[in-house]
């Protein structure tokens, strides 16, 4: 079976190519989350909880504004990833 610290690892890693775009806050919390699992399980799955928050007003605010600024933030991959990111951290986590 797969680790919990694993797979926050690995979900860290489908969110690197947005940092290329915008200040990602998701790889440096997922990581911290998964050094820290062992010892404080409490402190990760409350940073999860809020890393899902902030992902979830993230794309609502892609998908729904028509802001220029934020164009090269809508292209399809990038949508994808974020989409697929939080849906790992959700169902999987």
């Amino acid at each position: 079976m797969v680790s919990v610290e694993t797979i926050l690892v690995l979900v860290a890693a489908v969110s690197l190519p947005n940092l290329f775009y915008r200040a990602e806050f998701n790889v440096p919390i997922l990581l911290f989350a998964a050094v820290v699992w062992q010892k404080r399980p409490e402190t990760s799955a409350h940073l999860i909880v809020l890393s899902w928050g902030v992902e979830l007003y993230r794309l609502a605010h892609l998908l729904i504004t028509d802001d220029v600024d934020l164009e090269p933030q809508k292209k399809p991959f990038l949508l994808v990833i974020t989409i697929l990111a939080f849906v790992l951290k959700v169902f999987i986590l």
